[in-house]
Order: structure tokens, then sequence, then C-alpha cells
């Protein structure tokens, strides 16, 4: 019998590694101010002697503005100090130079020189005498490098950490499904184990009652420590965040950290409008304006969200999930957002990106930076300056930016379907940007202009000053401080309808009225990369007719009505500013992280809380979504037959298959209520009143909208209820799931080796590096030779 060769699940050669992102590497002038001779402002030495310093800027470029100390009264000043500034060789590289007089009033300026860095020779020191107009001097050391180490990840691949995360948990993973499900229909190898990925949608505090309940579900069923991934979009991140940044979490039962999110959003975050309360975000919000950090109403958004569900838990960072990793012991969370234009809607154009406790990016571009440097500066890929790493709190603003969004109408219309609500109020944008209410109009006019137009677009290299925009954010602070104080005076509840317009109108709505102010604004990590070329989400999909993927030409694929036709445009890598919003403003589950090839994911265990019409309204528009998405992006997904409800009905989960071996398997959980109304649990009926009583309730038919999305408020009656019938109905299809993940390792043990792409087809990946492509055929070939000794295995065991 001849021995079979390794399949490619067991290899450790990555096929994705071959597709190089490669960017044009950065220019740094080293320059070092050393002291000053003979610094004078003329006359007026007889006045005050100099307090001289030194700024320094390339002229055009981001980031690099810079100055020296002030040296009181010394014409001979020694400063020392030497600063990186960062460029672009293949633009013009003026460094502008200025002497400078400090004053308590108005700096006085000296003299200003320009010199072309560029004819300095590379890797060697040359230092300068400066002498300005009036006499003054300044000597400098100046060298010319090239910083080829970017601070980025430039990859198609998933970060070491991911993948080493992978591979272990899959040993905890197969010794849990041998016991899970018995020798016989478990796997003989770690390379049977299925990727397993459980996915919560959007729906604000009901997807995070309903995930808390599923959560629950699978620890106590021991389905979790079969699953590799929980992905998670808008109101089960919040839900997930919470379970991940809990101190006791794993230790504790997930039924006790469920009782603390019960109790958590039993409190309306309304109640911490008070002025304490908006006194402090608003002083955070001018504290990070002020080091140079954008703000939006996802910053107020945030803090509010924040102490409703993490507590005494507000300095908790995404990195500090990487703990929960160390050992493996549970899945790995992924969370997301989406980039998106300023005036564009977001199903016509958005950018998913991701984030983990490891790296946060964008897989459309390949390129990713540490968690703890979302919100700082980059340019050309280096990190010219450095913030503190954001707050959890912050990060769930953003992923649940969509509340934010519609702030306003989430106080007056809390039936409407929101996520179509969201998507409505763009269009309404794009249709009609001018026409706004004459109380919004008389606002308008003393806005806070925290991002101008131009902050948006190709930028003249200034970041400018936000002084009078953190003037502008005080006076409204202080308004709002005044009219609660009246309120106060006037003896009516800071809780009252008055009190919360007061406050959002006054420090928040009298902001800009655009997306760009009521989303996510940060710093534009991929600012001066260059976007020559770029590779498709699914890089071994079928190659265009073209000899390399661009985005210029594929947007004819996108669907013939519009949605995602943006999705092969670029991202403008000059701007020194993106926008990030709650991704269900795309659709509402996040299929994108779950679906990138290089996770490899066989099985989806998909949560849907999404909002319906009514409780018997069909449960597929927003899998729909995502089923159009997967073909624009050309990635395997099964065929979504909406039929299916005709002839199944309304049940709790519907399976969808693909005989393609790429393809994941998805089994979609639907929210609704049929079987819960009659049973404790699964296999045991309801008996008494009470408990048939307490299990009678319609989702989204209740005239009182207990579950609507805006809904900021659950008792815990309506929380148990919503959290048991999302628990009873995971477990009501563990049976199911057990079925699909035996026919997956049935599947996989059959067929062990997968190509992403066939051997013939190499050359039209059109490769540049040859060696890599030379590596990625012998893998192919390693793949075909398995194929060739399995067939010859087969045949010896039938014949004898």
């Amino acid at each position: 019998m001849v021995n079979s060769a390794p399949s490619p699940r067991e290899t450790k050669f990555d096929p994705f590694q071959v597709f190089e992102v490669t960017h044009r590497p950065c220019h740094v002038a080293k320059v070092k101010v050393l002291n000053g001779e003979k610094i004078t402002k003329g006359w007026g030495d007889y006045l005050d002697t100099p307090d001289p310093y030194v700024t320094l800027e390339i002229v055009g470029e981001a980031h690099t503005k810079h100055e020296t100390q002030v040296i009181n009264n010394d014409p001979n000043p020694a400063w020392n100090e030497e600063f990186l500034l960062y460029y672009d060789q293949n633009k013009p590289a003026v460094l502008r130079i200025q002497l400078m007089d400090s004053n308590y009033s108005v700096d006085e300026h000296i003299g200003t020189l320009e010199m072309n860095v560029q004819k300095y020779a590379l890797y060697k020191t040359v230092t300068e005498r400066l002498q300005f107009k009036n006499g003054s001097a300044i000597y400098v050391e100046i060298t010319i490098e090239i910083d080829d180490h970017p601070e980025l990840r430039f990859s198609l691949s998933l970060c070491g950490q991911e993948k080493e995360f992978v591979e272990k948990r899959k040993q905890r993973v197969f010794t849990k499904l041998q016991e899970w499900l018995g020798t016989e229909d478990g796997p003989k190898s770690s390379c049977d184990v299925p990727v397993i990925s459980v996915m919560g949608s959007g729906g604000g505090f009901r997807a995070m009652a309903a995930m808390s309940g599923v959560m629950k579900a699978l620890e106590e069923t021991g389905l979790i420590d079969c699953v590799t991934y929980t992905a998670a979009l808008s109101g089960s991140s919040w839900c997930i965040a919470s379970i991940y940044s809990h101190p006791e979490w794993p230790n504790k039962p997930m039924a006790e950290v469920q009782k603390e999110i019960r109790e958590n959003i039993s409190w309306n975050p309304l109640r911490l409008l008070n002025p304490q309360s908006v006194s402090r975000y608003v002083s955070n919000m001018l504290q990070k304006r002020r080091n140079g950090q954008p703000v939006s109403f996802v910053d107020f958004f945030g803090h509010m969200i924040g102490e409703t569900l993490l507590k005494t838990r507000l300095d908790s960072k995404l990195t500090d999930q990487r703990a929960k990793l160390v050992d493996e012991r549970i899945p790995m969370p992924l969370y997301t957002c989406c980039h998106v234009k300023k005036d564009v809607a977001a199903r016509v154009f958005s950018e998913w990106m991701e984030f983990t406790p490891f790296e946060i990016g964008l897989p459309k571009y390949g390129t990713f930076m540490q968690s703890e440097h979302f919100g700082s500066k980059f340019f050309m890929g280096q990190l010219v300056k450095e913030y503190r790493e954001p707050p959890l709190h912050y990060l769930l603003g953003v992923w649940g930016s969509a509340f934010s969004i519609l702030f306003k109408r989430l106080r007056k219309n809390p039936n409407q379907d929101p996520v179509q609500m969201v998507r409505d109020e763009i269009k309404e944008e794009q249709r009609c940007e001018q026409e706004h209410d004459d109380i919004r109009e008389e606002l308008e006019k003393e806005m806070i202009e925290l991002d101008s137009e131009e902050s948006d677009e190709e930028d003249s290299g200034t970041d400018g000053d936000s002084t009078s925009e953190d003037e502008k954010l005080e006076k409204h602070a202080k308004k709002a401080r005044k009219q609660t104080l009246k309120e106060k005076e006037t003896k009516k509840s800071y809780f009252t309808f008055n009190f919360w317009n007061s406050i959002i109108d006054n420090v928040l709505s009298s902001a800009p009225l655009s997306r760009s102010y009521r989303a996510g604004i940060v710093h534009n990590f991929m600012r001066g990369l260059e976007l020559s070329r770029a590779y498709p989400f699914s890089p071994f999909a079928p190659a265009t007719e073209t000899s390399a993927f661009t985005y210029k030409d594929d947007s004819k694929i996108a669907d013939h009505d519009g949605d995602f036709q943006g999705s092969f445009e670029a991202l403008p890598t000059g701007a020194k500013k993106i926008i990030v919003v709650d991704a269900g403003l795309t659709f509402n589950s996040p299929y994108p992280l779950v679906l990138r090839p290089q996770r490899a994911i066989d099985i989806i265990l998909s949560f849907d809380f999404s909002a319906r019409p009514h409780d018997s309204s069909r449960p597929f528009k927003e899998l729909l979504l995502a089923e159009r998405w997967a073909r624009v992006n050309r990635v395997p997904f099964p065929k979504i037959d909406p039929a299916v409800f005709d002839r199944e009905g309304m049940k709790e989960a519907y399976v969808f298959t693909d005989p393609d071996p790429r393809c994941p398997i998805v089994v979609h959980f639907v929210l609704v209520n049929i079987e819960f109304r009659k049973h404790l649990s699964p296999g045991v009926p309801r008996t008494t009143a009470e408990d048939l009583k307490f299990a009678d309730f319609d989702i989204f038919d209740d005239p009182t909208a207990p579950y609507s999305t805006f809904n900021f408020q659950y008792d815990n009656f309506h929380f148990d209820r919503l959290a048991k019938l999302a628990e009873f109905n995971t477990l009501l299809n563990i049976d199911l799931i057990k079925e699909v993940i035996i026919k997956k390792i049935t599947h996989i043990k059959k067929n062990p080796h997968v190509a992403p792409i066939q051997l013939a087809d190499v050359e039209r990946l059109h490769l540049s590096n040859s060696l890599k492509a030379e590596q990625l055929k012998e893998y192919l070939a390693e793949i075909n030779r398995s194929r060739v000794q399995e067939q010859e295995q087969e045949q010896e065991l039938e014949f004898g």
C-alpha cells in the first residue's frame, strides 16, 4: 500500500503568501538642530533678549511639523534635538526651517529658509550652517535614509498570532469533537477538524440579549469548545465584547456573566445625561481633540454605551483580550465596522474593516496595523505619531454607530425597521442634503466644524489648528451646562424629554449634520500608500480578462441594482481621515469576516437578530444581501433559495449547502418564537399557566415594541424572555448542528486535498515573485500527487 502524502490541512505552507502586497518605501530626513549663533531680533534685542526656537517641516507632507524647545534669554542657544521627517521621494521634498522668538503674546518670526532635501546622498550625515537674512545662524545635521521596515503589515495572509492560535485551537477542538461525537463520527486526526464560526448580527440591545442566550447555550452544551471564531456586528459585538472583557470569564459561567449583562441593560443609558456625565464626556472629547485626534458624536455615544455595558471596566482595551486567547481555551473574537465615503450610500461603497485582539485592518488591501495603533497617525506605512490605544467603549461606539447616526429618530420612531431607517436616511441625505428644519438651520450657523470639507480630501500637508474648534465645542458645553442648571432651578427632572433635548441639541446636535460627524472619524492609516495593484477579496477566484486585478474595470460584476457597485473602487490614500460606521449599514451580519478565504471556515452558525416587519415575515433579507456581496466578490457561498420558506414554513433554523468543497455550510438561525411557546426545554412541554403565559409573546408584532432595535432599556422580564428564547432555539437545534458537523467531517475525510486553484491556472495569477510562484506550483503538485495516491489506495482496497 502506498503511504498517503500530507494533506493541505497538514502542511505549513500558506498559499496566500504568494500574493505580494508591496508599497513604495518611505524616505526619512533625520534633522538634528544643534545650536544657534548670534541670534538677533535687531533693535528688539534692546528690549528683550531672544528666546529662540526652531520649527521644521517638509512642505506639503503630512505629519512633519516639529519644533525645538524654547531657550530663554540666549542668543547662542544649544538645542541638540533630533527630528524625523517622513516624505515621499517621488514628490518634491522641501525642508522649511523657521527661526522664531517666543513671547508671552504672539511669537515673533525671525527668519525662514527652505532647502531641497533630495539633493543629499543617502546615509551620509551633512552638517550645515544656515544663515538667515538678519545675520542669525543655526547649525543642523541632516541624514537621509530609506525606512523599508513599515509598522503596517502588508500581506493577504493572516497574521502570525492568528495562525498560531488557530493551529493550537484545532487540537482542543479535535479532543472536544471526539468526546462530543464519538470516535466513529468524530475526526480521526486534527486534519479532519472543521473550522466552525459562530456569528451574531446587529440589532441593538435585542441582539445583545439574544446573543447572551446563544452563548449560554453553546457553553452549557460544550459546543463553544468546538468553535474557532466568534464573529459579531453592532449589537452582537456589544455582547461579545462585554463577555470577552469580563475579567472572570471563562472561569465564571456564562450564566453568571449573563446576569450582569441583564442588570446592566435594565438601566436606560439616558440616565447618564446628567451634568456630571456630560461634562466628563465633553472634557474627554476636548482632550482627545487637543491631542490631535478627530472626535465626533461616536465618542460621546461610546462613553454612554461603555458606562452602560462595561461599568467599572471603562479602561478595558481590545488588546486586553489577547490574554484570553493565550491557552486557546475560547474562540477568537472578530469584530467589524465599515469604511465609507461621506456622500455615498454604504450599500454602494463600503470596505469591511476587521478588528481582532491582534490587529486591525482592511483585508481588501492586505493592510493591517497592531490593534493598539488604531487611531494613530501613519504615513507610507510608518507610524509617525502614536496615540494611546482607544478604550474599548470607543470601539463599541464605532461598531454600533448606526444608533448615533439616528439618535434623534431613536427618540421619535422606535417602531420602525432601524436598518432600513438608516439606509433611507442616507439616501435622503444624498437627495436633499440642504433641507433641514428651521431650528437645525439656526444651529448650523454656529456648528462645530470638527471635520472640515477638505479633511476628507487630498490635503495640503498641514493638519490644521484645532484651537478655534475646541473653543466652539467648549462654548456649546457651557451652553449645555447653563441649560441643565436652569432645569435644576425650575425643579425639572434631569431625565425629562426637555433635558435630554437640551443636552443633545446644545452640545451635539449643533454639530454638522453630515455623516462624517455622526460616524466615527479616525486618522487614515493608509495615508500616502500606493495602490497601483490590488487583489480581489478571494485572490484565487477565477482570473479576470485583464492581466492583473484592478479596481478600475471590475465594477461590471456588481449587482444590477447598484448594490456593492463601488466594491472595486480604491481608498483615496491622500485623505487625512477616514469615516467608519456600523457595518449593518451594508448588511446586518458580519459574513465578510468569516468568508475571508484565508480563514477557510467550513461551518457558519449564523444567528440573525435583524428586525423584520412581522414575526411571520421571511427571515432571509440580510442573508440574501450577504449572498449578493459574496457573488460580487467571487467568494464561495451557498445558494439561498427563499422558496424554502414556502416549502418548509417558518422555523428556528435553516441549512444551506453547496457542492463546492470550498463553500461553507451556513446554518441560519432565525429569531422566532414557535416551539418555545410550548416547551420549557427541548422535549419538555410547558404545563403551568404561568409558564405558558411567560412564553406567549411576539417579537416584532408586539404593539408596545419592547424588542425594538432602538429600545435601550430592557427590564428583567423582557430580557429573560428574549435571552431564554434564543437559548432554547439554539438547544433545539443542537442535533441539527451535530449532523452538519458530522457531514463536514465526513466530507473532509473523503476529500482532504482541496486546492485553492488548479495547477494549470497559476500562470493566470501573474505572480511577480517567481520563487513564490514555484512554491505554489509545488504545493499544488503535491495535492495532485496525494489525490493519485488516494485513488491507488482505494483501488487496492476494492480489488484486494
